[in-house]
């Protein structure tokens, strides 16, 4: 059934994959209000955090990129989360156990 749902939701969308976020447990309620847990996350695949670059701050100086270009996140709501994909590909291929 959820293999369906998942299709459908696909389908009506007219895309072949979705990206669902999963917040921490300590995030504010506004922004879990949007990202309700699914069941569907068998379908699911993490995604690898990027690296982020090393700037060297001594030679940019003025033109250094912002604390959030840098990791530096000021306050919860930029924190950290985990991100998941999933795509028509996956949804249609049989689970093997």
């Amino acid at each position: 059934m959820t293999k369906i749902f998942l299709k459908e939701i696909l389908r009506k969308i007219n895309k072949t994959s979705i990206y669902y976020p999963i917040f921490p447990r300590y995030i504010d309620d506004d922004i879990l209000k949007h990202h309700s847990p699914t069941y569907a996350m068998h379908y699911f695949v993490p995604v690898r955090p990027r690296r982020l670059i090393q700037y060297n701050l001594d030679k940019l100086q003025m033109n250094a990129p912002t604390d959030c270009v840098l990791g530096r996140l000021p306050n919860l709501t930029n924190s950290p989360f985990a991100l998941t994909f999933t795509a028509l590909k996956f949804i249609m291929e049989t689970k093997v156990k």
